[in-house]
């Protein structure tokens, strides 16, 4: 007996099944995460009170700065803002990081005003008390234990007293390592011998006074350090910082100031786990670039200043700017991107920036974080172009407004390989009423 499948066509109910298969073998849902990040300023200072907003949903960071975001599918955009006055909001597009470090350029940095930070002062004078002779220069620094505590201080030839003023923005007293190097410098003040160097553990207390005299110790070894800051056509080198980065942020320096040229030279100490960092800023027809680095100071070492990314339009004085509005720059597609503006002149301040891999962007909505743009109102819009590969990288920068100009004197550093930035001085342009 010859037996038939059954064809859909006479059997609908199996022609029903199939399509409701179909459809459950459809495109799957985005992976979803629970995203727990924290929100910093400037020295990795918690930012309290801030609104987070990704994807519909909305929370509010709590006192070390934390934040947990359920369900969130990967890539998100996280915006963060504070509506309290000066008002600000950041935006960083493209975030894969279930526990992303975000660091928004809060206005007038917070974290150095009145009662943000708390300090100690270190009174002493050289190890043998005496005025240093010609020739000679001692470097002071501070490094936390447990905390991140900066301070440092010079005693230059002819002088023998030192007071190093040391902050910090953890509650109660801090453990640290008082450093000291002495150098012999030459008469541009570059180091051409190391004489010495020492450390001594000290506990601070707020606002008290330690009497130490500087640590002393037999001269480590040291290296004839060579390299080149190149600063591309147009650009000028403006300040020059080298020292030993002592934890990731406090320095020791070695070099700082304005540079005499492009070209590095000079004998460099080797500490055990205290690697060589290279801090450099130069200045452009329009615009600025600041660059850092970790090098190798065993071998030649290039470090190049980046030019600023240039914007394109809308250009200086656009009247009638929308929603629709497009800012437009010249820059990497492969590096992130921050568009800020800052409102200008009259009314209630508002600053707003946005990291993303795009060349062109509009105004962010601000909706979701109870802020708005003014109408009728005035902003600057600025670019800069961080040399970061993605997203995650560049939210978690602490080097944002006086942080940054910090690590450009040398007075800090980061816990990163290095990085580069580029801003444009930017434009103002007035949206529509």
């Amino acid at each position: 007996m010859t037996t038939h499948a059954p064809s859909l066509r006479a059997t609908p109910w199996l022609a029903a099944i199939a399509a409701l298969l179909l459809a459950a073998c459809g495109t799957p849902p985005a992976p979803t995460v629970t995203v727990h990040g924290r929100l910093v300023m400037g020295p990795d200072v918690p930012i309290a009170g801030a609104l987070v907003h990704a994807q519909g949903k909305l929370v509010t960071s709590d006192a070390e700065g934390h934040f947990v975001l359920t369900g969130v599918s990967t890539p998100y955009t996280l915006t963060v803002a504070s509506t309290a006055a000066p008002a600000w909001a950041h935006v960083v597009e493209g975030l894969t990081s279930a526990a992303p470090v975000v660091a928004p350029p809060v206005p007038n940095a917070p974290w150095l005003g009145p009662g943000a930070y708390l300090s100690a002062r270190i009174s002493g004078a050289t190890p043998n008390t005496n005025p240093l002779p010609p020739g000679q220069r001692l470097e002071l620094a501070v490094e936390g234990i447990d905390a991140l505590v900066l301070g440092r201080a010079r005693v230059g030839a002819g002088d023998a007293a030192f007071d190093l003023d040391a902050l910090w923005w953890t509650p109660g007293d801090v453990d640290v390592l008082l450093h000291a190097l002495l150098l012999q410098v030459d008469a541009g003040d570059r180091p051409i011998g190391v004489l010495g160097y020492g450390s001594v553990p000290l506990t601070l207390a707020p606002n008290a006074t330690v009497a130490q005299i500087a640590p002393s110790g037999p001269p480590p070894a040291t290296v004839d350090l060579q390299g080149v800051v190149a600063v591309p056509g147009g650009g000028a080198l403006e300040r020059l910082a080298i020292g030993l980065s002592l934890d990731g942020s406090s320095i020791l320096p070695l070099v700082s100031g304005v540079p005499g040229g492009t070209s590095i030279g000079f004998v460099a100490p080797l500490l055990a786990s205290r690697p060589l960092a290279v801090s450099a800023t130069a200045g452009f027809p329009a615009g600025g670039g600041i660059a850092w680095a970790v090098v190798d100071p065993s071998a030649p070492f290039t470090l190049e200043v980046p030019a600023p990314p240039q914007p394109l339009a809308p250009v200086d004085g656009t009247e009638g700017v929308t929603g629709a509005t497009a800012f437009t720059l010249v820059g990497d597609p492969d590096r992130v991107h921050e568009f800020g503006w800052r409102r200008v002149g009259g009314g209630e301040s508002l600053s707003v920036t946005l990291l993303t891999r795009r060349t062109s962007v509009t105004l962010p909505d601000l909706t979701p974080v109870n802020l708005a743009w003014t109408p009728g109102a005035t902003y600057a819009w600025t670019v800069t172009e961080w040399h970061a590969g993605d997203a995650d990288a560049a939210a978690g920068l602490p080097v944002r407004d006086q942080w940054r100009a910090l690590v450009a004197l040398g007075a800090v550093g980061m816990d990163a390989d290095g990085w580069l930035a580029g801003t444009h001085p930017g434009r103002e342009v007035t949206l529509a009423p």
